[in-house]
Parts: structure tokens; sequence; C-alpha cells
């Protein structure tokens, strides 16, 4: 038998001064003959919770930003009264206990976006969010509507400048795609020619004034069905010998999971794309939608070589999958 006790059981509706309990329980046991006895007391303290706030977007407390409007987006306790920079928007939180609100956000350096929230039998959670917005002699910002990733080679970015200001992208760009209305409303398309994290970097110019620059990562992986017609079938072999030579080469992995490690915030997955007589590994950087894995099941996962990774004493080639799920032969 199991039973699960929410922290906040043990409190008042404001434990705000009460840093934790002591709980004692008393079990009793109720045989099959009729006969009861006592168990031992258990004893246990309980730290006195704070009112669960899970930040979605940014994903931590600190984030550069290039835009005047931010939102700023987390998950809470359905009820739970939230409070942004004094505002009350906790008629906004949803049945799902999510709720967004949008921030004005100055290129002065730093913005502090003050949370604070309170539910029943909890303590208050307040917490600071700072959205760094660098300091700018020519006004150049982008749209709060910017992608950060994408499925295409081609990405549209767009912004507001300074009417009177030139921009210039220095990273690669379709040709003839800059353009500039006489607002200062800009767009131009981001080119990607590298699976994985690529960068826009874009500056306004003016004669007589520093450049003002943005410089931001997009994460670019084809689509599945484009990124599999690219992929190799799995030549071990020759994979663990070329794998220099292969760098960024997609191929198909089929194989059960052997290991699963995290280091930092990076999850690997380690498959044998061989069987349990003749034992074949890689070792998978996971960047795929799946996270969980059942050993006993094969996966079929497609990855881009990256170079070698030493696990279990041994160097095994290291790909970056960029999509896994089950493999289920035709």
């Amino acid at each position: 038998m199991r039973i699960e006790v929410e922290d906040s059981f043990w409190f008042d509706l404001n434990p705000e001064d009460v840093d934790s309990a002591v709980i004692q329980l008393t079990p009793t046991a109720y045989r099959e003959d009729g006969s009861v006895v006592e168990m031992p007391i258990i004893e246990l303290e309980v730290k006195t919770p704070y009112t669960p706030v899970t930040l979605i977007t940014p994903s931590n407390q600190t984030e550069t930003v290039y835009s005047s409007v931010y939102e700023i987006s987390m998950q809470v306790v359905p009820g739970t009264m939230v409070l942004i920079n004094g505002e009350d928007i906790s008629k906004e939180v949803d049945r799902e206990g999510k709720v967004a609100v949008n921030v004005n956000v100055l290129p002065q350096g730093d913005n502090r976006i003050s949370v604070y929230a309170s539910t029943d039998h909890h303590k208050d959670t307040r917490m600071d969010i700072i959205l760094y917005r660098p300091v700018m002699e020519i006004n150049l910002e982008l749209s709060a509507n910017t992608k950060y990733s994408s499925t295409r080679s081609l990405l549209a970015i767009k912004g507001k400048i300074d009417p009177t200001a030139t921009l210039v992208v220095d990273t690669a760009h379709e040709s003839g795609s800059i353009k500039v209305d006489s607002d200062g409303d800009f767009e131009f398309k981001a080119k990607f020619s590298t699976v994985g994290y690529n960068t826009v970097r874009f500056r306004a110019v003016k004669e007589g004034y520093a450049d003002s620059i943005i410089s931001f990562r997009v994460y670019y992986v084809p689509s599945l069905a484009e990124y599999s017609s690219r992929a190799w079938l799995m030549d071990y072999t020759q994979l663990r010998s070329l794998y220099t030579q292969w760098q960024g080469r997609v191929f198909q992995c089929i194989g059960t999971i052997y290991d699963v490690f995290t280091s930092g915030d990076d999850q690997y997955v380690v498959m044998n794309v061989g069987n349990s007589e003749d034992v074949k590994l890689v070792v998978l950087l996971n960047m795929s939608g799946t996270a969980s894995f059942d050993r006993e099941i094969q996966y079929k996962a497609y990855a881009d070589v990256n170079g070698d990774y030493y696990y279990e004493a041994n160097n095994y080639p290291l790909l970056i999958c960029r999509y896994m799920d089950v493999y289920v032969p035709k």
C-alpha cells in the first residue's frame, strides 16, 4: 500500500512564518484474525512548501531580448493569486494553471520584472525576472513574434529600425530580401545551411553613431520527411573510423536502448544498433521530442554525426538525434 499526501496538507491557510512541521504518524495494523497491533510511531519533518511557479518563457530568470514587448508565461496552481510588477493578473490564470502577460522592455540594459504568487497552505513565492535589452544609440528592435526554431531553410525576420539608419545583415540571407519601409519596419529572409543552431546577426548603421547590433540563434531542423530522406543506413564499422570525415552526415539508427544519462542540461541516449550477441553502441545527444524509453523495444532515430564520445572506457560515435520514435518493422 502507498499513500501520498501533499506537503501543503499539514499547514494552515497562511503558513508564512512557519518553516516546517514535525509530523507524527501512529499506524495501526488490523490482522485477519481480528487482532490489532499498534505499529511504531513514524516521525518526519516537512518543510513548508512555497507556492509552485514554473517559468515557461523565459525558461530562466535572466534572458536577453531584442524586442520592446516580451511575453512572460508561467504555470501555477489554478486559483493562485499572481502579481506581475504589482499588477494583479489572477483572472488571467486558466483552468490548467497557465498564465501569460506582455511586459514592456526598454533598451536600458536590465529590466527587472517582479513576480509574486500566493496560494493557500503555501508560503508566498517571490522572484525577479531580469530581461536584458542592450542599450542602443540607434533604435533597432526585433519583432516580438520572432521564431527561434524553423523546419525551413528560410525564415522571415522582422522588426523596426530608425528610418534614417541603414540595415546591414551580416549572416547568410536570401539575396534581395532586405526591405525597409518609410516608417522603419523591416524584413529579410535569413538562410540556414547547418542542421542545428544557426546565428542570425544584423545591425543598424548611421554616421556619427555606434552600430546597434542584434545577434541570436535559430534552431533549424528540416521536416522529418526531408531530414530522413538524407539519411544513410547504418554502417557501423565505417562510422567508427570515419566520424571526423562524416561530420554532419545523417544516419538512420535502429536499435535498443542500452543506457540513458544526463550531463548538465543535455540528455544522452546510448543505443545498441547491433544485437545482444554483437553489441554496437552509438551515443545520441537527444534533441528529439522523445524523453522516456522502454529498454525492451526497438527505436528508430535519425541523427547527424557530431564526433565521438568517451563512454565506459571507450570512444563511440556521437550523433545529434533530431527525431526518434518507436520502431515498427514494415
